[in-house]
């Protein structure tokens, strides 16, 4: 019986010092509870599962839940609600360098269409202007250059900024540039200027323009005696050094590539002049 009892207050003996020393609650010892999981950890369990982890922008990623198909930085980094101390921006444009603004995002820059003596390039400064970072202090300077052995190898062409709302809200402007010949290459550009010190990077696009003229001559003149005529005309406003006019006599063809004239034999003559295969058509007697 001695040795019995030794052993019993020997295993007891761990959990009587342990209520002691340790706050135990009563549900413990109740004979009547059962113990939940969760309860060795505490009476809270806590999850793991966070939707706010979901938003990108906790880590510094792009933004893309708009419908608005905005820019980010023209979106939950808008220059009026952005923190001016903070990183997650930085990369954005500002109003001090605009040498930073970008071709699209900030200036809606389009592709540019290029047919023979036009080159077009959509814009849109809505929100350069709805911030105040441009005004009608500003202007587009839209230019091409070419081959060196064309008559016009360069040009600049500048247009004014207009900040009435009705100008530019809800409207699909564009800037155009004439004097492209076919079949040579260009390199057509547009840039936001200020002064030599405030502007934007030209931003730059390449085409090719193909086909004849839009324009042919707008008359043709008839001179001469018994035996021939002459046929003058007024060249084109395009100047391009591989131009050629044909001229076509009751249904046959000559061409020319001068300013226009042409000796034809007496005689009731119908007669067309055109830049390629546009045609304009005159009928001449003797």
């Amino acid at each position: 019986m001695v040795v019995k009892a030794a052993l019993v207050l020997s295993i007891l003996a761990p959990a009587l010092v342990a209520e002691d020393e340790l706050p135990i609650t009563d549900d413990i010892w109740n004979p009547g509870s059962k113990i939940q999981r969760g309860d060795m950890a505490g009476d809270t369990e806590v999850s793991t599962e966070h939707s706010d982890l979901d938003d990108p922008s906790l880590f510094g990623e792009d933004y893309e839940g708009s419908t608005s198909g905005k820019d980010e930085c023209w979106e939950y980094c808008h220059p009026q609600v952005r923190n001016p101390d903070g990183v997650e921006c930085s990369h954005c444009p500002s109003s001090e360098e605009p040498s930073r603004w970008r071709e699209v995002a900030d200036l809606g820059i389009g592709t540019v269409h290029c047919s023979t003596d036009l080159a077009t390039l959509s814009y849109d400064l809505s929100d350069l202007i709805e911030v105040g970072w441009v005004d009608e202090n500003w202007h587009l300077e839209m230019s091409f250059s070419s081959d060196s052995d064309l008559s016009e190898p360069s040009k600049v062409e500048e247009y004014e900024i207009s900040t009435e709302p009705e100008s530019y809200k809800n409207k699909s402007l564009k800037a155009e540039i004439s004097g492209l010949c076919s079949s040579y290459q260009y390199n057509v550009c547009l840039q936001l200027v200020k002064d030599e010190s405030l502007k934007t990077e030209p931003f730059c696009q390449v085409c090719m323009p193909k086909g004849p003229p839009p324009e042919n001559p707008s008359s043709i003149s008839v001179d001469g005696g018994v035996t021939y005529m002459d046929v003058h005309w007024d060249a084109v406003s395009l100047k391009c050094p591989d131009l050629v006019y044909q001229v076509l006599i009751n249904g046959s063809m000559m061409e020319s590539t001068k300013r226009g004239r042409i000796k034809l034999a007496s005689g009731f003559q119908a007669l067309t002049c055109r830049c390629q295969d546009l045609s304009l058509a005159f009928t001449t007697s003797p």
